[in-house]
């Protein structure tokens, strides 16, 4: 499923955050929301995941316009959302958070209990929980917790997933496990990043913002070049290969750092 952002502008009490956006996402792909803090994008995937309004302009779910057209339980048949420092489920088993995925479809109480039970099961499988099924989410370390809110937005079996910063106050370990499962799930994902890099490994096509604007959209190779992360982010970077993945490696310095001469 595609989702499309036409002329989209963003206004929390009067102040416009987002200005004229738009973009596509086209259906499998992994799209990358960049830039600064205070740029919009978080802002941006709350209109996408119906918690904002748009003040003008357009979001299509499969063609169907998100806020004119489909219901909120509709609209959460067709995207999942997985957003910042979730803390609302800590009281609860790992395997309930999960089956409140489900809730869109009728939940665990109504006529679908048996496949309902099978798509938690196979969502806390595929995000490697199985061991901690019956364990207390406040128990489990932060990539583990962001691993079961990840199985929660799969079990929902929405073909749209939406994330704001998912690797947030994750080790590095953990941000590349969370990454690898957000690539392989195989959905169309809009996902907001703080790291360049690890947008320009993990994503097909990123959107960069700048003050509530969508600067530019296109291929991580395209379009994270030195000269607009420095004009956007205001550092230095050097664009390359990662030596041991063979993706796209930024590496960064401030605009003020001098090389050092050989010794």
């Amino acid at each position: 499923m595609n989702v499309e952002v036409r002329g989209v502008r963003l206004a929390i009490d009067d102040v416009v955050i987002v200005h004229d956006a738009t973009m596509v996402v086209a259906p499998g792909e992994v799209h990358g929301l960049v830039g600064p803090n205070g740029s919009g994008k978080s802002t941006l995937l709350r209109c996408l995941y119906r918690a904002l309004r748009p003040a003008a302009g357009t979001v299509l779910l499969g063609g169907a316009d998100l806020w004119r057209d489909l219901s909120a339980r509709v609209a959460a048949h067709r995207r999942a959302v997985v957003t910042q420092d979730a803390t609302a489920d800590l009281d609860f088993t790992v395997r309930d958070t999960v089956a409140m995925g489900r809730t869109a479809h009728g939940g665990l109480f109504g006529h679908y209990a048996q496949e309902d039970d099978r798509l938690v099961d196979a969502a806390i499988a595929e995000v490697g929980m199985t061991w901690a099924a019956r364990r207390m989410v406040a128990t489990l370390s932060g990539g583990e917790r962001q691993r079961v809110y990840l199985a929660r937005a799969v079990a929902q079996q929405a073909p749209v997933l939406l994330l704001d910063e998912p690797t947030n106050h994750l080790d590095v370990h953990a941000q590349l496990e969370l990454l690898g499962l957000v690539r392989d799930a195989g959905l169309t994902t809009v996902v907001a990043l703080h790291d360049l890099d690890h947008a320009a490994a993990v994503c097909d096509r990123v959107t960069v913002m700048r003050g509530g604007h969508a600067v530019v959209t296109g291929a991580p190779a395209d379009v994270l070049t030195p000269a607009l992360i420095e004009d956007v982010f205001r550092v230095r970077v050097h664009v390359g290969t990662h030596p041991l993945t063979g993706a796209l490696h930024l590496t960064f310095a401030p605009l003020s750092t001098t090389p050092k001469e050989p010794t």
